[in-house]
C-alpha cells in the first residue's frame, strides 16, 4: 500500500539510483529485470507494469494496453479472464514519479497504489508501459497457491524456467 511506502518515505527519499524495482515477496517467477529496465528506458515512460497473458486465480487487476505497448486504461477486481494483461504487481518506477505518487496519495488521503496513484497517474496522462513476462509466474495467497505451486515445482520444466543456469 502506498500508506506503507509513506512509513519508509525517508528512506526512499535517500535512494541514489534513479529508478526503483517494486514488487511483492510472494510472488515466484524468475523475470528477467534488466530487460524490463532496457524496455523500461526505451520507452520513455516513469512506470513500467510487468504482467501476465495468463489469468491469476485471485482478484487482480488488469493493464489495458494500445499497439504500442502502453496502458491507456485499467480494470480492477477481476477474477477471469478479460480484456487486458494481469498485473503482476511487478513495476520498474522512477524515483521521482514514486515520490510523486506517494505524496499525492498523503494528501487525497487515498491508500491503494494501484486504484489510487497508478489509476490517476493515467487519467493525467502519464505513460505507463506494459512488459509482458512470457514465462512462469504465480502468486502465493493461500494454503492452496502454495501447495499447488509447490507441486508445480516438481515439473522439470517450471523448475528450469523458475532456476536458469544463466540467471
Amino acid at each position: 500500500t502506498v500508506e506503507a511506502l509513506n512509513a519508509v518515505k525517508t528512506y526512499v527519499q535517500g535512494i541514489k539510483e534513479d529508478y526503483v524495482v517494486m514488487m511483492h515477496g510472494n510472488l515466484a517467477a524468475n523475470i528477467d529485470l534488466g530487460d524490463v529496465l532496457r524496455q523500461h528506458l526505451e520507452s520513455g515512460a516513469e512506470l513500467t507494469a510487468v504482467c501476465t497473458e495468463s489469468t491469476p486465480d485471485y482478484r487482480h487487476h488488469r493493464y489495458i494496453a494500445d499497439a504500442d505497448g502502453f496502458a491507456r486504461a485499467m480494470a480492477f477486481n477481476q477474477y477471469s479472464e478479460g480484456e487486458g494483461l494481469a498485473s503482476l504487481e511487478v513495476y520498474v518506477i522512477s524515483k521521482k514519479l514514486l515520490i510523486d505518487l506517494m505524496g499525492y496519495c498523503f494528501t487525497a488521503n487515498k491508500y491503494h497504489f494501484h486504484r489510487d496513484a497508478i489509476a490517476n497517474y493515467l487519467q493525467r496522462g502519464g505513460k505507463v508501459k506494459v512488459y509482458v513476462h512470457k514465462g512462469y509466474a504465480k502468486r502465493i495467497m493461500s494454503k492452496a497457491s502454495y501447495f499447488s505451486s509447490s507441486m508445480d515445482m516438481l515439473k522439470p520444466e517450471v523448475r528450469a524456467e523458475l532456476f536458469p543456469a544463466e540467471r
